[in-house]
């Protein structure tokens, strides 16, 4: 934290900051409360893109030179990553990792085991197009539902282990580089090593005390 430099001059525009935040807090319920009131994700998703955008106008926060600022350069890695994934798919190499994860455990190790390979899968890759890879080990598996939330906890979780396990990870670090904050990506290991694994068990054996 001692080489970032003070919000203050990192914040441009305190009142779209604000409202920025706002919505994603608003985004994080939605998500949990739209899909039991009949509002689809996507819904919800493009109404706080919608008010950030407004806000952005208004603000002029927003317009063509924001543009030059978008690290275009992610998405043509990450559709290559999805090219991978379904090669991988189609070639039948998944067919190890199902007949791995079919063999009998006790329901915690049956567990780990789930969301160990999505851990090594998005980090190794990226937590995008490994959650499609264990979409579809799991659906040959057929699953529980456990076995999704599982899948779930390593692709979310465990996809800090490396700097390009999640696209969220890779554009704020692409960001804060080109405010002069560069952040080395050995860094962000040091500390993911103790803290993800750390989560990765508190978030299994929450899911297999409630199961």
């Amino acid at each position: 934290t001692r080489r970032l430099p003070p919000a203050a001059s990192v914040v441009a525009d305190r009142p779209f900051f604000l409202a920025a935040c706002g919505v994603l807090v608003l985004l994080v319920l939605g998500y949990f409360v739209g899909p039991a009131l009949g509002v689809p994700v996507w819904l919800t998703t493009f109404a706080g893109v919608g008010v950030l955008a407004l806000v952005g106008l208004a603000r002029r926060r927003v317009g063509r030179n924001g543009v030059h600022h978008l690290s275009l350069g992610v998405f043509p890695f990450v559709v290559g990553l999805f090219a991978l994934v379904q090669a991988v798919e189609n070639l039948g190499l998944a067919r190890p990792l199902v007949r791995w994860l079919a063999e009998p455990r006790p329901p915690l190790l049956g567990l780990g085991a789930i969301a160990g390979v999505a851990s090594i899968a998005s980090s190794a890759l990226n937590n995008l197009p490994a959650t499609l890879l264990m979409r579809s080990v799991l659906g040959a598996l057929h699953s529980p539902e456990r076995g999704m939330h599982a899948a779930l906890i390593g692709t979310n979780i465990g996809s800090c282990l490396t700097p390009h396990g999640t696209l969220a990870t890779l554009l704020v670090l692409a960001a804060a580089a080109r405010r002069g904050a560069d952040l080395p990506p050995l860094e962000v290991v040091k500390v993911a090593l103790w803290l993800v694994p750390v989560m990765l068990v508190a978030g299994l054996l929450g899911l297999w005390a409630v199961g």
